[in-house]
């Protein structure tokens, strides 16, 4: 009996030392996920408003400067943004003031999302609890991506017809292949060449009419003087003084010329509808048909008197 109640006990001592290894075991572990996640700190809430959020999932951190200060708490969706509503750590409220911004980043190249917040300038005021923090949208690494596949391909196509149409040149295809390989062309373009440059030189010997107009003193002033004299005419023109700037400036021509734009207008507007002589003969098949028949009987008279003549 005495060896049954001294087993007995071992085996409740060990049961008791398992139960007490457990209980601590799970004090330890609620300890450090609650360190982890902040649950045994203070905090305070911040609302920010992406465009996108494309993989971003509650739980996931915020960090400031590369250092956990808190999780994305809620992800509301709305019409056009979407509210991410951010549980941060009391202690690194001092350091997230008016000016400071929140962007979403990924953990490498394709990792997980978390949310970066960028320290505003120190002489700002600290936001508060339910305050919203300024956001920066970045473009998404798969967007990224997307993007450079695209610009991939097109510059495939632009490389595969440039290489088209470089074969077509180099075969002589094409109005651009057949310029560039027809022998003609270089013979015109050297005679072109030798042209110009003959003509230069003889204007700068004041040869032929261009070099001697250009080189002429006389018809320099000539022109400057007649420049000066079309100046003063304007001038008095506007002035209203002579003929032409009574003309220009009277009312009695203003009306004139008005009236003759009327009746210009009046005109056309008959001709488009084909009233009128001219307008019939504009608009009347049968008389464009006469006038080109009588046009052409015309013209095989004069070859006949041409032909009898010689």
């Amino acid at each position: 009996m005495p060896v049954t109640l001294k087993i007995l006990k071992s085996h409740v001592f060990r049961v008791c030392s398992l139960i007490l290894f457990g209980v601590a075991v799970a004090v330890f572990a609620v300890i450090s996920v609650g360190e982890r996640q902040g649950l045994m700190k203070e905090h305070f809430y911040l609302s920010a408003s992406f465009k996108n959020i494309t993989g971003l999932q509650p739980g996931a951190p915020v960090n400031i400067a590369g250092y956990r200060i808190g999780v994305v708490d809620k992800i509301q969706e709305g019409d056009i943004t979407i509210l991410v509503k951010l549980k941060i750590e009391k202690r690194a409220q001092r350091g997230i003031r008016i000016g400071s911004t929140a962007t979403i980043k990924n953990a490498g190249l394709l990792g997980d999302k978390f949310v970066e917040i960028v320290p505003g300038v120190g002489d700002q005021p600290v936001l508060q609890n339910g305050e919203t923090i300024a956001t920066v949208n970045i473009m998404p690494p798969e967007e990224i991506l997307n993007c450079i596949n695209e610009i991939s391909d097109n510059l495939y196509l632009s490389a595969m017809s440039l290489n088209v149409i470089v074969k077509k040149v180099e075969n002589g295809t094409g109005s651009l292949g057949k310029i560039l390989n027809d022998p003609r062309m270089s013979t015109d373009l050297d005679s072109l060449l030798a042209t110009t440059t003959t003509m230069i030189e003889d204007i700068k010997e004041s040869k032929g009419t261009i070099g001697f107009l250009c080189h002429n003193p006389f018809l320099y002033d000539n022109i400057n003087q007649g420049a000066q004299r079309a100046g003063m005419f304007v001038a008095s023109v506007l002035e209203g003084q002579g003929r032409a700037g009574n003309a220009v400036c009277s009312s009695e021509s203003y009306r004139a010329f008005t009236g003759t734009l009327k009746m210009i207008d009046s005109t056309s507007t008959q001709l488009e509808k084909g009233q009128g002589f001219f307008g019939t003969i504009s608009k009347e098949d049968n008389l464009y048909n006469d006038f080109a028949a009588a046009l052409s009987k015309l013209d095989n008279l004069i070859s006949d008197i041409n032909k009898n003549v010689q």
